[in-house]
């Protein structure tokens, strides 16, 4: 006899033994014992108009058939799991709608998240290498996250141990963290510290038939120390160059971009120069010197690019621009553009716009407005985040009179999002009525005020009890609605 059958039946006779104990209950209501007897006089018991399941005395299910499908179910042996302790120990039945979900939480079909503990496990079978190695992974039954797989790679790869079985085992047991780009780049730098480079091309040439491309984390192994780096470089490049395709691209762009993260500069001029000069490739460099402050190795670096036949983009000036004011040195940064003003890569809407965020960040307002009437003089447009800046500036430094007077002269070129803009900061400041006000005052222009905004003033005005003006506020709201509406009709 089964443990469940042994089970049930303590139950059973524990149910009777209560119903004994309290004869008063209700006349009506008959032992759990009883009913699993009728059970078993009764081979099919229909208990609602959505499913039926008989319950065996002995442990078994009888047919479960659903009357609105008539989808037959059979089961061997009873499963407690699959009924609930409901009131006085007898058992709440599901309806098969949710008899699959059950079954597969029965099962062990539904696999619960590794912990670190499952991931400290997997390592170990990983360093052991049995010949069972993908048995007893599933054995665990657990998913693994993908921080979790990220972090058992990088331990893997730092001690040099192959995680081709691994990668497999997580590839074809959840598909989508085996087409994850970190992942298939850890394991292409698995291979490069086991120097098999054969593997590698093999994994890159699959890897470019799915599209996936390649990120920094598949060439740390490059940066690890060994007896020749330009030696692996080589061998890399020339298996990127025999597998072509995204991972050729994608991987060119990730070993110059390792290279420059690591401070290793020489390097990624030296990937550039066996591959192919690219303004992109520069641009990389580029930003991580300019991310390190080494603002004269990025001047050279630029002059290195018009040698070499292309002028910078003006995406590597901004980027200067902005590393430029974020170490407080907005005077050369107003220098800098000075001098591109001229250039065949004149400067854009967002390098003004760099340069004024932080002229209004320092309370410089004034040499802000000098840069947007610059902008006015040569023909460029100011981007709407550069409208609201200066809105934010005038308020947050107690100047809601000139933030007014921006708002309503941008209005036309901003979307009316200034507008909009202004009447949240005084919600937000706490003062509704002017809030309030600039709403009705973009109703009557004809403008569109901000759902997010006007919402926010009602409910504000519903909590203090300001219903006159919340009712005010609406039907202003209300008949801008309908004006729209019939203007579109």
């Amino acid at each position: 006899m089964s443990y469940a059958v042994i089970k049930f039946g303590a139950l059973a006779r524990k149910a009777g033994r209560a119903a004994r104990r309290a004869p008063s209950a209700a006349v009506s209501e008959k032992p759990a014992a009883m009913k699993v007897a009728e059970a078993d006089k009764v081979p099919e018991v229909p208990f609602d108009n959505s499913c039926v399941l008989g319950l065996h005395s002995v442990g078994r299910f009888h047919e479960v058939s659903h009357v609105n499908s008539c989808e037959i179910y059979r089961s061997t042996e009873l499963n407690l799991q699959v009924m609930r302790p409901h009131k006085l120990n007898l058992y709440r039945f599901y309806s098969t709608s949710n008899l699959q979900v059950l079954s597969n939480e029965v099962s062990g079909s539904h696999q619960m998240l590794a912990t670190r503990k499952h991931s400290r496990q997997i390592m170990e079978l990983i360093n052991s290498g049995p010949d069972d190695l993908e048995l007893k992974l599933d054995a665990m039954n657990v998913r693994p996250s993908l921080s979790s797989i990220l972090r058992i790679f990088r331990t893997i790869n730092s001690k040099k141990v192959s995680a081709l079985r691994f990668f497999r085992w997580t590839e074809k047991s959840w598909p989508d963290l085996g087409r994850n780009p970190n992942i298939c780049s850890l394991v292409i730098d698995n291979c490069g510290r086991l120097e098999d480079y054969e593997t590698m091309f093999l994994l890159l040439k699959e890897f470019s038939l799915n599209g996936l491309c390649l990120t920094e984390k598949a060439f740390t192994f490059l940066t690890v120390s060994r007896s020749s780096v330009m030696d692996a470089v080589n061998k890399t490049i020339e298996v990127l160059n025999q597998v072509g395709g995204p991972c050729r691209n994608s991987g060119v762009f990730a070993l110059i971009e390792t290279f420059s993260r690591f401070g290793s500069f020489e390097m990624a001029k030296y990937v550039i120069q066996i591959t192919e000069v690219k303004a992109s490739y520069y641009n990389i460099m580029a930003r991580e010197k300019c991310r390190r402050c080494d603002f004269e190795d990025v001047k050279v670096m630029i002059d290195e690019m018009r040698q070499a036949g292309f002028g910078p983009a003006i995406g590597i000036f901004n980027y200067f621009i902005s590393s430029l004011c974020r170490s407080g040195k907005l005077s050369e940064a107003l220098h800098m553009i000075e001098e591109i003003e001229g250039t065949d890569c004149p400067p854009n809407a967002l390098t003004f716009e760099i340069l004024i965020n932080h002229y209004i960040r320092e309370g410089k307002m004034n040499v802000a407005t000098q840069l947007l009437d610059r902008m006015a003089l040569i023909g460029i447009e100011p981007r709407i985040t550069t409208h609201t800046a200066f809105v934010k500036g005038y308020f947050h430094r107690e100047q809601p009179e000139e933030a007014y007077k921006y708002a309503v002269s941008s209005v036309n070129n901003s979307s009316n999002e200034t507008y909009s803009l202004l009447a949240r900061l005084h919600l937000e400041k706490g003062d509704t009525i002017t809030a309030q006000k600039i709403l009705l005052e973009m109703i009557e222009k004809g403008l569109k005020p901000s759902l997010s905004v006007h919402w926010g003033v009602l409910k504000t005005f519903k909590k203090t009890g300001e219903i006159c003006l919340a009712q005010e506020l609406a039907s202003s709201f209300a008949r801008f609605k309908t004006q729209l509406n019939s203007e579109a009709g």
